[in-house]
């Protein structure tokens, strides 16, 4: 998991290019805790995305937390294939990085209150990683924000800005 973090960051941010096309490598769970839980983890980069002026050990623990939180979320799955689908594309001036999960998903509810400060849905959580990282998201002109997925799961989203805000210059 962490070499495609490192993959995802690298492609977004500046550093070395990865090489083109999709990805996909099993993440093992600890068989201590869940020897059953191994989803396939899928990243699609699109070549030549614009690198992002950001704090990246910033952005890499957003993209960390969301896909721990998906992991924890695929756990719970038996009745379809685990999946984290990790996704960067750019839309409008904006770098767009999306984490899929095949998990039980979220309802309308419990998404309006999962960036509340020590809200959290799991049982031993302190409920700040995603609040955490939606400030860090917010902080740098961008967005974070959780949406069902069709098929199942949830899809997390995040934007920042692919040129800085004079004040960042």
């Amino acid at each position: 998991m962490l070499r495609t973090i490192s993959l995802i960051c690298d492609f977004i941010w500046p550093r070395t290019m990865p090489q083109e096309g999709d990805h996909q490598e099993k993440i093992s769970a600890n068989p201590r805790t869940n020897p059953i839980v191994t989803p396939t983890l899928q990243h699609s980069l699109v070549p030549g995305l614009t690198k992002i002026k950001a704090d990246r050990i910033q952005l890499q623990q957003v993209v960390l937390n969301l896909m721990m939180n998906g992991m924890g979320a695929v756990a719970e799955t038996t009745e379809r294939p685990r999946e984290l689908l990790i996704s960067a594309r750019e839309k409008d001036s904006e770098l767009i990085v999306r984490v899929e999960d095949s998990g039980m998903g979220l309802d309308a509810e419990i998404v309006q209150k999962i960036f509340n400060p020590f809200f959290t849905t799991k049982p031993h959580g302190f409920g700040m990683g995603l609040s955490i990282s939606r400030s860090i998201i917010e902080s740098r002109g961008g967005h974070l924000w959780a949406v069902p997925r069709p098929s199942g799961g949830t899809i997390f989203q995040f934007t920042q800005p692919i040129r800085p805000k004079e004040s960042d210059a």
